[in-house]
């Protein structure tokens, strides 16, 4: 169990949440309760998926190590005490290449590294799922555990075997969670009924996007590959393997990328929502802040358009910082195809924003949106630029909130991540702040520097 640290300036408490939304020790957060009925503010931040407790402790020490560095002190901080909820939740979903002998995963080694993330999740299921789950055949998570199961016992003869191959898709689909298509319809009716031999071999071939000539990556064909080893890519999440088991590893990844945006979604909006439900209880003046990575961007996300809009506007979200967020560059749109709004677009409505959302975004960042690579090629889409702001499935780590569809609340004025020093304007309430980070934000995980914190104060100091 972590506990409380002290980081810089900031008195931090976490708080675990287990898959189901559920804290993980109840009473972890009395202590953070009493903290918050003598704080001004508080920030709520949450990690991403690939990370387990001591890399997610290394983020947050480090981003608010550089928060703290240039956080008022004396009497400039006077009437002022911001206090961090460290959220943890198990997103450590990912079969690292390291973990084989010898190091890097080459062809040969590709299927002892789907072996170890089927492990993974299978762990995952027996350590979580309680006796009397496990006992009960038609309980979701005895249903997933066998699936994870029989995917294991099907790796031998996945190469040569057309049966096994089509029992492989079955239980990748039986593991799909329902909600796979509620953000945005990425996979098709015709994924779960087509001939499941052929998609397997449609995606076991070498992922290459054709470049132009400036250098930037326009749709599924051929052409050099991505390095996912490059700081914009992310090895283990992005891996596109040569030879049969390409598609297998393909698949899987589509599986844990969808279960782990569900997670993020429900520990979200059931259970920091509850959280700071109890902590405004006893404390209706704190300011509340969310700041998210990856798909704790989409967690905070969640925690802002799914809690009961308050009758005050004052206890509205007083800012929201995503970094390098993973859900789709229309989550905020209003109408972005004619009829539908972006999932997260309640976040506008009532009193559930008094304050900016901060989003940083680069195109160096190729891992934020795993499953659209997959689903492009799965539909055969070449003519589009593959993740940009073009592309149905583009994400807000890479394209930012796309103004088109969000017209009335994105500012075009601000437009990049600031260096150190170089001063924003005031940030307004319910507005969007699309930080281009190129400069500054190397790759995906790239969220903790000087640059990076700054903006995050500046969206702090804007209930102020």
């Amino acid at each position: 169990m972590v506990n409380f640290e002290r980081i810089g300036q900031f008195d931090t408490w976490p708080a675990e949440f287990g898959r189901d939304g559920i804290l993980v020790t109840p009473l972890q957060i009395e202590a953070l309760l009493d903290a918050a009925a003598q704080a001004t503010d508080l920030l709520v931040i949450s990690h991403g998926w690939n990370n387990d407790t001591e890399e997610a402790s290394a983020l947050y020490r480090e981003l608010l190590g550089n928060l703290s560095v240039i956080w008022p002190t004396g009497k400039l901080a006077d009437g002022r005490k911001l206090i961090v909820m460290r959220v943890y939740w198990p997103s450590k979903r990912f079969a690292e290449a390291d973990l084989i002998a010898g190091g890097a995963a080459s062809g040969a080694d590709v299927g002892g590294l789907i072996a170890l993330q089927i492990d993974e999740l299978v762990k995952d299921y027996q350590d979580v799922a309680n006796a009397d789950a496990l006992a009960d055949a038609d309980h979701p998570d005895t249903i997933k555990l066998h699936a994870l199961q029989g995917l294991r016992a099907l790796l031998p003869r996945l190469e040569e075997d057309d049966g096994a191959q089509e029992d492989f898709v079955r239980l990748i689909r039986v593991l799909l969670a329902p909600s796979v298509n509620d953000e945005e319809e990425v996979l098709q009716d015709s994924f779960m009924a087509s001939d499941g031999s052929n998609l397997i071999k449609k995606l076991s071939r070498p992922f290459r996007p054709r470049v132009l000539a400036g250098g930037g990556a326009t749709s599924v064909g051929d052409g050099p590959p991505i390095d996912w080893n490059s700081p914009g890519g992310a090895a283990s999440l992005g891996n596109f393997f040569r030879g049969m088991f390409n598609g297998a590893q393909n698949l899987l990844n589509l599986f844990t990328y969808y279960e782990m945006k569900e997670r993020a979604g429900v520990v979200g909006r059931t259970g920091v929502v509850d959280v700071l439900r109890r902590i405004q209880q006893r404390n209706p003046a704190l300011r509340l802040h969310l700041c998210g990575h990856s798909f704790g961007g989409r967690l905070v996300a969640a925690v802002l358009a799914f809690r009961d809009p308050p009758a005050d506007s004052a206890q509205g979200i007083r800012s929201v910082t995503l970094l390098q967020a993973a859900f789709s560059h229309n989550g905020f749109a209003q109408k972005y195809d004619g009829s539908h709004d972006g999932f997260f677009r309640a976040a506008f409505d009532g009193q559930r924003l008094n304050g900016p959302v901060v989003i940083t975004y680069t195109d160096r960042d190729r891992a934020v949106g795993l499953a659209y690579p997959i689903a492009s090629r799965l539909r055969q889409q070449v003519a589009s630029g593959l993740g940009d702001a073009d592309d149905p499935y583009g994400a807000i780590g890479r394209n930012g909130a796309l103004a088109k569809f969000a017209k009335t609340e994105v500012d075009p004025a601000v437009a990049k991540l600031k260096p150190v020093g170089d001063p924003y304007p005031p940030f307004q309430p319910r507005r969007i702040y699309n930080l281009e980070g190129a400069g500054f934000i190397s790759g995906h995980s790239d969220v903790r520097g000087p640059q990076v914190a700054q903006a995050l104060k500046h969206a702090l100091d804007a209930s102020l």
